[in-house]
Parts: C-alpha cells; sequence; structure tokens
C-alpha cells in the first residue's frame, strides 16, 4: 500500500527497484504467512519509509548481527548473503539507511529509510 501524503523522494527507479526486490526475496524465502509491502511518510512528514514485512521465520540475534554483511545468509541451505547488503547499500546511495526489526518465530520488517526533497530541490 502507499499512504496518502507522501513527500517528494528523489529517486534512481533501478537502485530502488533492486533493493525491494531484494527485501521481498529475502522475506519469501523466511517462509510462511503474508508478505507486505508498504510506503509511509515519516513522523517528520518529510521523509519516506518503504517496508517489507513477513511473518515467517525470523532472525535470532547473532543473525541479526550479520544480516547485512556480505556474503552472509541466515538460510539453510544458504544463499548467496548478499540481498540485505545491496538493499543496505543503495539505501545509503540516496542518503537514506536500512532498518531492521525481527522477532524468531514471528517475522521481521526490513524497513528503507529515505530522505524527502526538501524546499531548494535538496535531499
Amino acid at each position: 500500500t502507499v499512504e496518502g501524503g507522501l513527500s517528494r523522494v528523489a529517486l534512481d527507479p533501478g537502485l530502488i527497484r533492486q533493493a525491494v526486490m531484494a527485501l521481498l526475496r529475502n522475506a519469501a524465502r523466511a517462509g510462511g504467512g503474508a508478505i507486505e509491502l508498504h510506503a509511509t511518510p515519516t513522523a517528520l512528514g518529510t521523509d519516506v519509509r518503504v517496508d517489507v514485512t513477513d511473518s515467517g521465520c525470523g532472525m535470532d540475534s547473532d543473525t541479526m548481527a550479520g544480516a547485512t554483511k556480505p556474503f552472509f545468509s541466515g538460510f539453510d541451505p544458504p544463499g548467496p548473503g548478499l540481498g540485505l547488503e545491496i538493499a543496505r547499500l543503495n539505501a545509503e546511495a540516496h542518503k537514506g539507511f536500512l532498518k531492521l526489526q525481527s522477532a524468531l518465530g514471528e517475522g521481521t520488517r526490513a524497513s528503507i529509510m529515505l530522505p524527502g526533497v526538501r524546499k531548494g530541490g535538496e535531499q
């Protein structure tokens, strides 16, 4: 879903598509339940948060600690370990960041935080 009142965000469509697809692939691989994709304004009202939420296996603290490191995979069998790293790097390329929230056995929310366009076109 896309919430009303979203601010303008200057994006490289290819990078954001790649980041969101990486998050969706991870969510699908986590198994179980629905996957939700939301874009919402932050409390500041100028920035945008893109969330991919699953109700899959979730991550323990060790997995969370390594999740955004290159070539780390918490899946069995392991994947290439680049999905969350790609999402993190692409968020940072937009002066944003990736945030992960997870509970073992309950699922994960991966959020890409993106700065909105300020007056004068600055991000």
